[in-house]
């Protein structure tokens, strides 16, 4: 018994010095400790910046490389950085980091399979992200009924806003985190589903609250349960299991009521009406590409694509009003622009983007700093491989950090502080080579262009009508994010009133 117990013991003792060993020419970065391996560095310095991505930062500066790539071990994860520009661009045009990671995290959001088209990989993706984008583009993605749609909901602010207005006497009091979250889902989900919300719509606002809530609670690698999996067992609400788990019920609960409602109405006769319509025919059908497509599949891209169309470019333009309103200047010389190429008499238009580049100039700045505090979806090495001339060994989790690419001091002037002019060289836009918030190679975001057109949108048709100001006696809004997957501007309100 005893000897049965001590060769038991030998053979622990054994993996986890096995485990914990570096692999030859890994990345530099933290000590690696049995069971937690580098976790608590990075809890350490997290703690002491109040960021994720400063922390990275700051372990960085400790182990200084000029290749812009930093690795660590979380719990049984592997996990490698890029940090720079050039190592960012080097990971994402690797099609060996074209994989996406796997694991519990990543299979519990849909019912424990590896569903939807954020973070699906290999021909399952590739499958799915030529299906959508092929039939997005029929009902207006990054065509001309986009525009439209985004005119509309950029019309439907101003009037929402002026009814506010209307009702408190020539002004109104308005929050601005999340302000614009509503139409910036619309313009995508009028072509996924034929839906338009409402502000007032109750229950997308509580699904908004929970999303909002999920998203301050995990990052981009994932959650402690997700690199210490047996937490969900011994611990599942601290460990951030419990609330991941009902969270991510609701939403399919919510998504999943939508695809009910339009298999009632579906009739695949008729034209269809959007993406839900497209995808239900071809099931309905049978005349699915592969095994890939399925009710399952199908709810699982309406999950991604209402996060996509929730999240980050809600999140971004947040940060540009917030830095507009705490710089009035800036303000004032947008709706100079708007007043001397537009004028008051009709809505902005994206043909008039190319003739405001400091409106533009705007939008890319408010995009720069949101990025600067953010991580890429993260990616998977799909064999042994090599990343800046370091060895990245199989099933390797590679996060890109986008803040050393846009608070570059070599490529940027005062990085931290805000300034649209940066983007402007003789009147005209400049956009620097190593500007890339959306990503390079085949991950781009296939989003871009929808958010480009939202961001100059609604920018341009609420600055058209109104001023932002702050109420009387109240202190400058902080700039300090509030950390997560995605980052988030910390809650303020300000006074609208009519220009």
């Amino acid at each position: 018994m005893w000897y049965f117990v001590a060769c038991c013991v030998v053979l622990l003792l054994l993996w986890l010095h096995l485990d914990n060993l570096k692999p030859a020419n890994f990345p530099p970065g933290p000590k690696w400790y049995p069971i937690v391996g580098s976790a608590l560095s990075i809890m350490n310095a997290r703690n002491k910046t109040g960021m994720l991505c400063k922390a990275v930062e700051h372990i960085a500066n400790e182990y200084p490389d000029h290749r812009g790539v930093i690795g660590f071990k979380i719990g049984k994860d592997k996990a490698v950085m890029a940090i720079n520009a050039e190592s960012l661009k080097e990971m994402m045009n690797n099609e060996d980091f074209d994989g996406r990671p796997t694991g519990i995290f990543y299979e519990t959001r849909t019912w424990g399979l590896r569903r939807g088209v954020l973070l699906t990989d290999e021909q399952f993706w590739q499958e799915q992200r030529r299906f959508i984008v092929r039939h997005l583009k029929e009902f207006g993605f990054a065509r001309k009924g986009m525009t439209e749609i985004i005119q509309n909901e950029a019309a439907q602010i101003r009037k929402d806003f002026g009814e506010l207005i209307s009702q408190g006497n020539g002004k109104a009091t308005v929050q601005m985190q999340g302000a614009f979250s509503v139409y910036v889902l619309n313009t995508l989900w009028l072509m996924m589903a034929g839906i338009r919300y409402g502000k007032e719509n109750n229950d997308l606002r509580y699904l908004q609250s929970l999303l909002h809530e999920l998203f301050t609670n995990i990052d981009m690698m994932g959650a402690l349960f997700s690199h210490f999996p047996y937490l969900r067992f011994v611990a599942p609400r601290l460990s951030g299991y419990q609330q991941f788990v009902e969270i991510h019920e609701c939403m399919h609960k919510f998504i999943g009521a939508e695809v009910e409602r339009h298999q009632k109405n579906f009739n695949p006769d008729d034209e269809p009406r959007d993406l839900m319509d497209v995808y239900l025919h071809t099931l309905q059908n049978n005349n699915a590409p592969s095994d890939s497509f399925s009710r399952e599949q199908l709810l699982a891209v309406c999950l991604d694509m209402f996060i996509a169309g929730s999240e980050t470019t809600t999140k971004t333009l947040d940060f540009a009003f917030l830095y507009i309103v705490r710089n009035p200047q800036v303000m004032r010389r947008i709706q100079d622009e708007i007043d001397e190429i537009i004028g008051r008499d009709r809505l902005p238009t994206l043909e008039d983007r190319a003739s405001m580049p400091y409106c533009e100039a705007t939008t890319l700045e408010g995009l720069r700093l949101f990025m600067s505090n953010t991580f890429g979806i993260p990616h998977r090495a799909l064999k042994d491989t090599q990343l800046c001339g370091y060895n990245i060994p199989k099933d390797t989790m590679l996060v890109g950090m986008f803040r050393g690419m846009m608070l570059d001091k070599n490529l940027w002037e005062n990085p931290t502080q805000f300034n649209p002019e940066r983007f402007l060289k003789d009147g005209k836009i400049h956009i620097p080579a190593q500007y890339h918030p959306f990503g390079v190679g085949k991950h781009r975001c296939m989003g871009e262009l929808m958010a480009k057109s939202n961001l100059f949108l609604f920018l341009t048709t609420t600055l058209q009508s109104f001023d932002l100001l702050l109420p009387e006696g109240a202190s400058i809004p902080s700039d300090i994010p509030v950390d997560g997957a995605t980052p988030s501007v910390r809650k303020y309100h300000v006074i609208i009133r009519p220009r």
